[in-house]
């Protein structure tokens, strides 16, 4: 993991280097490490709050962590910004219908 966030930071491109730590933070998740990976993916809605930018992958992240560790309530918000910004992905919508349709209901 930290190896490939290594290359990633001596890309120098920003984006990169962002994509790379949520996937970082993703693994996290999936070894069961959910307080450290939504430590850095609130982290990263910090950054994308400081440069006015949206990113749904990150909000999804955020409520899955936030509905693993149990706190529904917290996750819906999350959802919901996930879904609203998700939603309008055409590849998503033509790959992934079943996962937006989640998104949507997870965030009611």
């Amino acid at each position: 993991m930290k190896q490939a966030l290594e290359i990633a930071r001596a890309s120098g491109r920003p984006q990169r280097i962002f994509i790379a730590r949520w996937m970082v933070a993703r693994v996290q998740r999936t070894l069961g490490r959910l307080s450290e990976a939504l430590d850095q993916q609130r982290a990263l809605e910090a950054e994308m709050t400081a440069t006015n930018r949206s990113d749904g992958f990150v909000f999804e992240e955020i409520a899955e962590l936030l509905l693993a560790q149990g706190d529904k309530a917290a996750s819906r918000p999350y959802f919901a910004r996930a879904w609203e910004t998700l939603s309008t992905d055409e590849g998503l919508k033509a790959d992934s219908p079943a996962r937006l349709e989640r998104l949507h209901r997870l965030a009611q």
